[in-house]
């Protein structure tokens, strides 16, 4: 699939929540055209933030870096997300209530991809820790069959339609995170 990735793209999920999200909005979009009810279908990338669960990517990563371990272990380096601040995606839901809904699907990422990798490495130069990052590859090449290796939003149609545009960058944001669940680590 093209990288970063407009909302015509066609969906071909290869796992159980990718399914559940294109039924989600294939019932949505439904409803609304079955019963002539405006509707705005949002596709949100890898959102991060305070209430984020614990099996997250990012909040897994930073209790790692708190825990000052020897070293942060990840699987596989390699995968890219579009890591999106909660506050930017709130603001851009927020900011479909005063349009009318619209008949196409909009991203709401940053337009930034960013590998597993590099995010890692952001944590540990942010966190002035010495761990390091570990790979530790389940068996094959990596990657599980349903990791995809590349997600990054195009959000020109979200920008042209609401007038939104995501503000915090993932090194503000991380450093937010960081620092609160720092609080919360030593409470």
């Amino acid at each position: 699939a093209k990288v970063p990735t407009p909302e015509d793209t066609p969906l071909y999920p290869t796992d159980a929540l990718g399914v559940s999200k294109a039924a989600a909005e294939l019932l949505v979009r439904g409803y609304g055209t079955c019963f002539g009810f405006p509707v705005t279908v949002f596709r949100l990338y890898t959102v991060y933030g305070p209430g984020s669960s614990a099996h997250q990517l990012v909040p897994s990563l930073i209790s790692q870096v708190l825990q000052e371990g020897p070293a942060i272990t990840i699987r596989d380096p390699r995968p890219t997300r579009d890591f999106m601040d909660i506050r930017d995606a709130v603001r851009g839901l927020l900011s479909a209530l005063s349009q009318t809904g619209s008949s196409e699907p909009l991203n709401l990422g940053t337009g930034v991809e960013t590998s597993v990798g590099e995010l890692c490495a952001l944590l540990l130069e942010m966190s002035g820790r010495e761990n390091t990052m570990r790979v530790n590859r389940p068996s094959g090449d990596g990657a599980s069959r349903d990791t995809v290796s590349r997600q990054c939003a195009d959000v020109t149609r979200a920008v042209r339609t609401l007038g939104w545009r995501p503000q915090i960058s993932l090194r503000e944001g991380l450093s937010r995170m960081l620092a609160g669940m720092e609080v919360e680590w030593h409470q």
